[in-house]
């Protein structure tokens, strides 16, 4: 089992990559946040599978989905 990664918003759905722990997939997202110097007002959680974030934006979304390899 692994954890794909999903950019949802304006109609697009962009895949960011595949990671070993869900864990390791949301520290993806952080990571690229820091690099381009944003800071979500807020992270809200919620699912399983997919779990999803949402980051303050009300239309985009990060989905991790558990999928398997």
């Amino acid at each position: 089992m692994a954890w794909e990664v999903h950019w949802v918003g304006h109609g697009q759905d962009n895949t960011h990559g595949v990671f070993k722990t869900l864990e390791e997939a949301q520290d993806s997202v952080r990571e690229w946040w820091k690099k381009n110097d944003f800071e979500p007002f807020y992270i809200r959680q919620w699912g399983e599978n997919p779990v999803i974030w949402d980051y303050g934006s009300h239309t985009c979304f990060y989905e991790f989905h558990k999928v398997v390899i």
